[in-house]
Parts: C-alpha cells; sequence; structure tokens
C-alpha cells in the first residue's frame, strides 16, 4: 500500500508538471524548480501533521518486501526492479509503437502531428511515466532508513537528471552512469568509516558530486538531447 501510494503521489506531481509546462506552455525548469519547492514544503506539512514533527518521522517499522538470496544477506525486490527499469525502457522506446511515439514526440513533433499523433497526449503520458518511476526511487529512500526525513533525496534526483545527460538519453547508457555515480557514493560512505579518511569525511562526502561535475561537464560538449526538449 506504500508503494502504491507513493507512485499515485509521484504521477500526481508529474501530472501538474505535464498540465502546466504540456497546456499551458510553462518554461520547463521554472515548472521543474516550483515543484520542488512545492514537495519541499508539502513534505514537512504532512510530516507535521502527522508525526509531530517538520524534520522526520522517526524510526517506523517497514514492511519485509520479497527479497532473493544470495550468498551474504538478500536483494530486496525494489533493488532489483531498479536494475531491470532501464532494460525496460529501453524495450519501451525502441520496440513498442508507444516508445516510437514518444520519441517522435520529442524529437519532430510536427512529423507526428502531421500522422495523427496527438503529441500532447503522448508526452503527459510519458511525464506521468516518469513520476511513477521516480517515485519508487523516493520508496527505497524511505524504505532502507525505515523513516521520512525532510529533504532525504540529497540532491540526488539532480545527480539522476546528470545521469541522464551523461547518457545520451539512452537507457541502457544512463544505467552505467548511475552505477558510476552509486559507486562512488557507496565508496564515500566506505571511506568516511575509515580511520585513514576519518580527518577528510567533508572532502569524501564531496567525492561523488564533483565527479558527477566533471562528467557531466564532458559529456555535454558531446551529448545530444531530444530536438524538440522544452519547446512547445
Amino acid at each position: 500500500m506504500g508503494i502504491a501510494a507513493a507512485v499515485v503521489a509521484g504521477m500526481a506531481l508529474a501530472g501538474i508538471h505535464a498540465a502546466v509546462t504540456i497546456r499551458w506552455k510553462v518554461d520547463q525548469i521554472v515548472s521543474g524548480v516550483a515543484i520542488n519547492l512545492l514537495a519541499v514544503g508539502l513534505t514537512k506539512l504532512c510530516l507535521a501533521l502527522q508525526f509531530g514533527s517538520a524534520s522526520n518521522s522517526g524510526a517506523v517499522a517497514a514492511a519485509r518486501l520479497p527479497a532473493f538470496l544470495v550468498e551474504r544477506g538478500g536483494i530486496d525486490a525494489l533493488a532489483l526492479v531498479a536494475l531491470a527499469m532501464p532494460l525496460f525502457a529501453h524495450v519501451l522506446l525502441e520496440h513498442t509503437r508507444f516508445g516510437l511515439r514518444l520519441r517522435a514526440a520529442g524529437e519532430h513533433p510536427e512529423a507526428a502531428t502531421t500522422l495523427g499523433v496527438s503529441v500532447a497526449r503522448v508526452r503527459a503520458k510519458g511525464v506521468l511515466l516518469s513520476g511513477a518511476l521516480a517515485a519508487l526511487g523516493g520508496v527505497w529512500l524511505a524504505y532502507g532508513q525505515h523513516q521520512f526525513v525532510a529533504d532525504m533525496t540529497g540532491g540526488r534526483g539532480f545527480v539522476a537528471l546528470a545521469a541522464v545527460i551523461a547518457g545520451g538519453w539512452r537507457p541502457l547508457r544512463t544505467l552505467v552512469a548511475c552505477l558510476l555515480f552509486g559507486g562512488l557514493e557507496a565508496l564515500a560512505f566506505r571511506l568516511e568509516g575509515h580511520p585513514s579518511f576519518r580527518d577528510y569525511h567533508e572532502l569524501v562526502e564531496v567525492l561523488p558530486y564533483f565527479v558527477t561535475l566533471v562528467v557531466l561537464a564532458s559529456a555535454v560538449l558531446r551529448s545530444r538531447a531530444p530536438a524538440a526538449l522544452g519547446k512547445a
């Protein structure tokens, strides 16, 4: 029920973004910043109403998701879903009618319109789907910590955007970028607990974001965004 509620909430925020950018032609960056501010304020309000604190929920019991046994511990189903999503996105975009229409809506909307495709409707479906998938990422953050903390994403959404750009808007390439950034974050956690790096934990924490900036700066020069990205 919690996962379903999160997906619905993610799609609701994505629906706002779709409505203001597709129907009313609001700039995507302006809409994105506004929705981020809305999410920050709304989550703190809900925390205060439900738990009496605007900062965190405190530790709460978490349902056990199905886990697949490996040599050490288990791999939760959500982790496997996360790894499977890029493959699903690749198949969806490259081998389905909806994917073809979605790519056409992003690359050549005029040509799609002449073929009778409703560009606005296709784009709206794509935005709603992205909201559902982004919500699953939020579910994992809360599930892993058994609590909800205000601003717990810590800028990971922007790192995800950087991964998309570094991956050239291709799901499988984006997966590689995500694994790189995630691996660096995991490495930072490991180094923070090592005695040799205890006095340099601030620099260790910055490492994933610094590498993200370097990779993004190099990728922007050779990455090609959809031709109609951000255009009405």
